[in-house]
């Protein structure tokens, strides 16, 4: 298995360097002590560098060849001595072809260091990860104001006044809305006093351009509805359809204004007192007020 591993890193060597015949170079190989020998150094040499030119004279080489001188003890270690640095192994069980390798390993590392091929930008493939968009921060505001309704009732208009509060929760271009008013309206024919009191859940959809928001609110509205006539009172309930639109500026910091029309349908409007006289089917309100922005 060692001797694979040395041929594998060997074979890496001659794969990875620059031909040393390239560069003109000689190398002498100068052993002393018997392991490893110097044939064994030189035949390792010639397998890791097939393209070099071993001397067995170092005064022989040209100027500009390599001298390397092995060393051995024959003892647990054992030196290479390669352009003036001195590299000392350890073998304690005298492994002399073991050694030869080594030394050659050592011997071609120091003499062309392996050098990676680089590849150009172009001939690199380009992966493009798409980057998700960021996400918009959830927008939390409060609005009140007052509000002022119309309503036909027969030949009368019924003008409830009154006032509005509202919650939405928006990410982006989408919201939710919840929000309670409350009115009061005199019904002139009967003297009868009318409270209501919506309740409605509504989704928004919303465009923000540089400090005004555009929304459109679609939802159910449940009304509760309270009627006095002198000392009678009757409660009823009515659910209606809510369709609304607004335009809010913001003035400076978390504060603004807002203007809302809003339409309401009732299928099944509710009778009046203990007449048979039914309210409106269709309530018309006007709202402004205040934006409060929370969050």
């Amino acid at each position: 298995m060692r001797r694979n591993l040395s041929l594998a890193a060997l074979a890496c060597i001659a794969v990875g360097t620059s031909s040393v015949a390239e560069a003109d170079n000689e190398i002498a190989v100068l052993a002393t002590g018997a392991c490893p020998t110097r044939d064994a150094v030189v035949a390792a040499l010639a397998e890791a560098m097939p393209d070099a030119t071993i001397v067995g004279d170092a005064a022989a080489i040209a100027a500009d060849g390599e001298t390397i001188v092995v060393v051995s003890d024959d003892g647990p270690t054992y030196r290479a001595v390669v352009r003036g640095v001195v590299r000392t192994l350890v073998d304690e069980s005298n492994r002399c072809q073991e050694r030869a390798r080594k030394l050659a390993v050592v011997t071609a590392l120091a003499l062309e260091p392996p050098r990676v091929a680089r590849q150009s930008a172009d001939a690199l493939d380009t992966v493009t990860c798409p980057v998700p968009p960021p996400r918009s921060p959830l927008e939390v505001r409060l609005e009140t104001g007052g509000l002022i309704s119309y309503g036909v009732h027969k030949h009368s208009q019924l003008l409830p006044i009154g006032g509005t509060a509202r919650v939405s929760l928006a990410r982006g271009p989408l919201g939710l809305a919840v929000g309670v008013a409350a009115s009061q309206l005199s019904v002139l024919s009967s003297g009868a006093t009318v409270h209501r009191f919506p309740f409605d859940v509504a989704v928004q959809l919303r465009h923000a351009w540089r400090g005004v928001v555009a929304s459109l609110e679609l939802g159910p509205s449940f009304v509760v509805q309270r009627e006095k006539d002198g000392h009678e009172s009757t409660l009823r309930q009515e659910l209606d359809l809510r369709a609304s639109g607004q335009v809010a500026l913001r003035l400076s910091g978390r504060l603004g204004v807002f203007a809302a029309l809003t339409t309401t349908y009732t299928p099944t409007p509710p009778t009046l007192l203990a007449t048979t006289e039914r309210m409106p089917s269709w309530w018309h309100a006007l709202g402004a007020g205040v934006v409060i922005q929370i969050q």
